[in-house]
C-alpha cells in the first residue's frame, strides 16, 4: 500500500526572522504488511477467511494462549514441536524460528 503525505519544511526565515519561509515537498512511503508479520500470523491472514487463533491451535494441537505467545513473540516454538508445526503449516522451520537455524548453521560449521 503506497501513501503520500505533504509536509511544510522551513526554508529559513524572512527579513525580521519573525515567519518562516515555507515549501512544499512531498514523499511517498509504501508500508508492506506482508514483511511485518509473524510468520504464523502470515499464515492465518492468508486464508479466506482468516483462520482465527482458535482454529490454527485445533489445527496444531494447542491452546489458543499459545498460538497468541507465539505470535507475539511472548514465548517461542519449542525445538520439540517445530517439525510437526513447520510440516502442518507449510511454513519453513528457519522462517518460523530463524535463532535455531543460525545456531544449526553455526553447529555445522
Amino acid at each position: 500500500m503506497a501513501a503520500t503525505y505533504r509536509i511544510w519544511v522551513p526554508l529559513g526565515y524572512d527579513r525580521v526572522g519573525s515567519r518562516p519561509l515555507l515549501q512544499t515537498v512531498t514523499a511517498g512511503v509504501t508500508v508492506s504488511t506482508e514483511m511485518t508479520l509473524p510468520p504464523l500470523k502470515a499464515f492465518r491472514k492468508k486464508h479466506d477467511p482468516p483462520l482465527s487463533q482458535r482454529e490454527l491451535a485445533d489445527l496444531l494441537n494447542v491452546d489458543r494462549v499459545t498460538v497468541a505467545r507465539w505470535e507475539t513473540g511472548v514465548r517461542k516454538i519449542g525445538a520439540d514441536r517445530l517439525s510437526d508445526i513447520s510440516a502442518r503449516t507449510g511454513i519453513p522451520r528457519g522462517k518460523l524460528r530463524p535463532d535455531l537455524a543460525a545456531l544449526m548453521r553455526e553447529a555445522a560449521e
